[in-house]
């Protein structure tokens, strides 16, 4: 199962506006000696191995965020933020339909991941995400708790609407599939930081 560069460009985007670039590289260089793949030129299109990505997660939560895997959560809204406002699935967000957005759940998760399926369905104001055949070798925290808040910070900027998110399964619980579900409130969303956004 491999992760595409569009995941990685995000978390770079989100470490350099958290820690710096300078500190950002050093950490990257840091790490490509463990894991050469890191080595290269990442684009958009590139193909990394799931295992090296997640280890580069947990490296990154462990350096930088006190070992906390709560942090996998923020690395998927910043994500979501990095692909609504300036990546690739910009046009959904312009339709402003948390429907094509929830939805297009299948589509945007094969964008980013080569094995497994995600399926999407919106009733009313509440949204439901369910993560489907992912391997067991695969079955990492990083995947359930980034998809689930890419998801949650996803209907946030279509809908301008905050999002209770909840976990009804997952494999922080031992199940074999994830499954979220998403309340649409009456508060308006945190706004995303446009500003610092930049195309790399």
């Amino acid at each position: 199962m491999d992760v595409k560069g569009t995941a990685f460009l995000a978390r770079k985007l989100m470490l350099v506006e958290d820690i710096g670039e300078g500190r950002y590289e050093e950490f990257l260089a840091e790490f490509a000696r463990r894991e050469p793949v890191f080595a290269e030129p990442i684009h958009a299109t590139t193909h990394l191995p799931l295992r090296a990505f997640v280890a580069f997660n947990e490296a990154l939560v462990n350096t930088f965020y006190g070992g906390d895997p709560g942090a996998y959560f923020r690395f998927g809204e910043k994500s979501a933020e990095y692909a609504l406002i300036i990546g690739p699935y910009k046009r959904i967000r312009d339709t402003s339909s948390v429907a094509a957005f929830v939805e297009a759940a299948r589509f945007i998760y094969q964008g980013y991941y080569t094995a497994g399926r995600a399926e999407g369905c919106l009733e009313g104001n509440t949204a439901e995400l369910k993560l489907h055949g992912i391997p067991p070798e695969h079955r990492h925290l990083y995947l359930e708790y980034a998809i689930a808040g890419y998801v949650r910070r996803g209907i946030e900027l279509v809908s301008l609407r905050s999002v209770h998110m909840e976990r009804v399964a997952g494999f922080s619980c031992g199940d074999d599939l994830v499954h979220y579900h998403y309340v649409i409130e009456g508060t308006p969303a945190p706004a995303p930081v446009v500003a610092r956004f930049r195309a790399s």
